[in-house]
């Protein structure tokens, strides 16, 4: 695969698909909380009426944003006030750069269709989530690449099953060490993107990534394969 791409629902995925090849570039579902439907609108409809100011709704706990003209939700978008949490002086003063930022992170991700095999990772809570759907919407926005996914479903009795172009890992418990139990297990997490990386090789040189290999260039990764 020619890149690993993280669409969210939670963190753990950006953290761990970083930690496991050493590539730390970011993208925009990396930290942005987006429940199903909100993910395929926000792909299918590439961003429309996303993050507009008037839309920005702070949580009752002051502490994530939610955007409600498409569902998404932002708990790393905004600084804290301390105990008064996220205000809306916060939201003003800082709406500019977190802006500029987003529109920057929505450039890389429309700039993903210049691969030629994307595998992009996802992370659910048991079985309610349909891959075929997800895989679907992405093949759509990005018609040009060989696409594949990973699901990364918690909840749930191990089982790792692989049908087409995607691949669903099932575990019943996946916390980091304390206090970052949002991580995940690493054990888990090796796994699952070893044999993620294994089942589907490039459909260009028929490479595979060599799994644990981190911290080198992607040619160097291939190369030590």
């Amino acid at each position: 695969m020619d890149r690993i791409v993280s669409i969210g629902d939670d963190c753990s995925a950006a953290y761990q698909i970083r930690r496991y090849t050493g590539i730390d570039t970011p993208l925009i579902f990396d930290w942005l909380g987006s429940p199903p439907k909100v993910l395929t609108q926000l792909i299918e409809g590439d961003f429309a009426g996303f993050f507009e100011r008037r839309n920005l709704v702070i949580s009752d706990l002051r502490d994530t944003v939610t955007d409600t003209g498409c569902g998404a939700v932002h708990p790393h978008a905004f600084s804290h006030d301390g105990q008064n949490g996220i205000t809306e002086a916060i939201i003003d003063a800082e709406y500019g750069s977190v802006r500029r930022r987003y529109d920057w992170l929505i450039d890389q991700w429309r700039m993903l269709g210049d691969n030629a095999c994307l595998g992009f990772v996802r992370t659910a809570r048991g079985n309610g989530e349909s891959a075929t759907e997800l895989l679907d919407s992405l093949s759509r926005r990005f018609p040009a690449s060989e696409i594949f996914l990973l699901l990364f479903r918690r909840g749930l009795a191990h089982d790792v099953t692989i049908s087409g172009n995607v691949m669903i890992y099932d575990v019943s418990h996946d916390a980091g060490p304390a206090p970052n139990y949002w991580q995940g297990d690493d054990s888990n997490w090796d796994d699952a993107l070893a044999r993620f990386r294994s089942a589907f090789k490039t459909q260009r040189s028929g490479q595979v990534w060599t799994p644990g290999i981190v911290g080198h260039s992607v040619s160097e990764r291939l190369a030590a394969n």
